[in-house]
């Protein structure tokens, strides 16, 4: 007498590159694989196995930042031109590989000015850049207390009520920047 066969089912899921053991195989893709266990009773089992091979997920990313930024993708951060390759787990909890290849914009842009100016006490300032490069096209001045006080690349009928250090921002057309600083001394009138 000879009794049929037991079946069992069972479903597993790897990541690309990861193994699997199956009784005395080592799987490594996925597919459907069956065993069978023979029984000294004659009641074989025979194990069917659907193994999921997830792909490991790729990504491209191709970016440009200015001389001294930072550039974050996930947990990395850098500040250097140049290729980098990323591994996180994605959803399913494989490798995702990020292939960042980050460039820098040439911003050999310069603004020069007069690096202190001294004002009479209720005298306006009027401040011409000695030089700066023509690639600039936004500026923004700022007082010692962060407030906008003009948008052009010279600065003219500012009073200043106390000594500050003045800062422009001068923008190129890739968004970025340079800081200069101007330190305004005043003098009272007697």
């Amino acid at each position: 007498l000879r009794l049929p066969p037991y079946y069992s089912q069972e479903t597993a899921t790897i990541c690309e590159g990861d193994e699997y053991v199956f009784g005395n195989e080592t799987l490594t893709m996925g597919g459907d694989y069956e065993r069978t266990l023979s029984a000294s009773d004659g009641c074989d089992s025979i194990i069917q196995l659907n193994l999921n091979a997830i792909d490991r997920s790729f990504e491209f990313i191709m970016d440009t930042i200015c001389t001294g930024d930072a550039y974050t993708v996930l947990d990395f951060t850098t500040t250097e031109p140049g290729i980098y390759e990323i591994v996180a787990e994605n959803s399913a909890g494989c490798d995702s590989i990020i292939s960042l290849e980050l460039f820098n914009y040439d911003s050999t842009s310069d603004i020069s000015f007069t690096e202190s100016v001294t004002l009479n006490l209720g005298e306006a300032l009027n401040i011409q850049p000695l030089s700066f490069d023509q690639r600039f096209v936004a500026f923004e001045w700022r007082n010692g207390s962060g407030a906008v006080i003009g948008n052009n690349v010279s600065l003219s009928s500012y009073t200043p009520v106390s000594d500050e250090i003045l800062q422009l921002e001068a923008f190129d057309v890739n968004g970025c920047s340079v800081i200069v600083n101007v330190s305004v001394a005043l003098e009272a009138q007697y």
